[in-house]
């Protein structure tokens, strides 16, 4: 994603143009956030915007309505 993004390549070292090796990929959420605190790095999540609009809860009742209606049906 950072060569797509930045356009660089991102096993090249960008001093000396020799290849680098991805020794280690870090996924845990406290694990990255430790990391970048240590270098100094903003390591908190920007705030969530609130909701643009209030969602109104959805239901399908008729569904409801139509097995209701076949449980009540003697066949």
């Amino acid at each position: 994603m950072l060569g797509e993004v930045f356009k660089i390549h991102v096993t090249k070292c960008q001093h000396c143009k020799g290849y680098m090796v991805i020794r280690a990929a870090i996924t845990n959420r406290s694990e990255v956030g430790r990391h970048l605190k240590h270098f100094r790095l903003e390591h908190e999540s920007p705030a969530t915007a609130p909701s643009r609009y209030l969602e109104e809860p959805f239901e399908f009742g008729y569904i409801k309505e139509l097995l209701e209606s076949m449980h009540t049906t003697d066949h």
